[in-house]
């Protein structure tokens, strides 16, 4: 039986796998700063409506830490839209529609990690929003709000000075544009609904940071 709260907070501490040492990289808050690359091959990478391909970009971060959590202001461009070969049964090269996307976000990253004396590696777990910005290529804009869930591995070394860097997977959930989410009655009624549908991009995530 635990009789001090001294002894149950040590015990809390050790489960953690040694994320509050006095001497790893993640003992004392710091600034931290990241680049990583973004996207992925495969058609789910980036979805507007009805279109939907591959993405690759950079994006920048910007954040402080606090102890296990890091909270951190995102900007992202990148490449997205369909495919060269967008028909999968086809072999003929489209003209694509691509455009160039603009992202300002929010994330919190929170990370289980296990430290030695000047290093820990683990995992994370992340959530925030963004605001979204393509321009087209041929014309047109399209501006919307995303909300984003990401988890990955990461390893970091150092102590006054921590770089490191992080693989994982991000999904981004956002409204569809109004053509693929049209007012509509699929049946009798006496007032059409507008359809609630999402779109889901699904990209890998591959980055480098450094804390100061």
């Amino acid at each position: 039986m635990v009789r001090s709260p001294t002894v149950l907070a040590s015990l809390v501490v050790a489960s953690l796998g040694g994320v509050a040492r006095a001497d790893g990289p993640l003992a004392r808050a710091h600034w931290e700063a990241g680049l990583a690359v973004n996207g992925g091959p495969w058609d789910s990478a980036y979805q507007a409506g009805a279109l939907d391909g591959p993405a690759v970009g950079a994006q920048l971060t910007f954040g402080r830490t606090f102890g296990a959590l890091r909270v951190a202001a995102e900007y992202e461009i990148a490449s997205v839209g369909q495919s060269v070969f967008n028909d999968p049964d086809s072999f003929d090269a489209i003209d694509p529609v691509r455009g160039q996307l603009h992202r300002l976000g929010l994330a919190v990253r929170g990370r289980a990690m296990h430290a030695q004396d000047t290093g820990a590696i683990g995992g994370y777990l992340e959530g925030g929003v963004g605001r979204e910005t393509v321009l087209w290529h041929g014309g047109g804009r399209l501006d919307r709000m995303d909300v984003s869930a990401g988890a990955g591995i990461e390893m970091l070394l150092g102590q006054a000075h921590v770089g490191g860097f992080d693989l994982g997977v991000q999904l981004r959930a956002a409204e569809a544009p109004p053509a693929k989410s049209a007012v509509t009655c699929t049946g009798p009624c006496t007032t059409a609904t507008r359809d609630q549908t999402r779109d889901l991009s699904v990209m890998l995530h591959l980055g480098f940071v450094y804390g100061f």
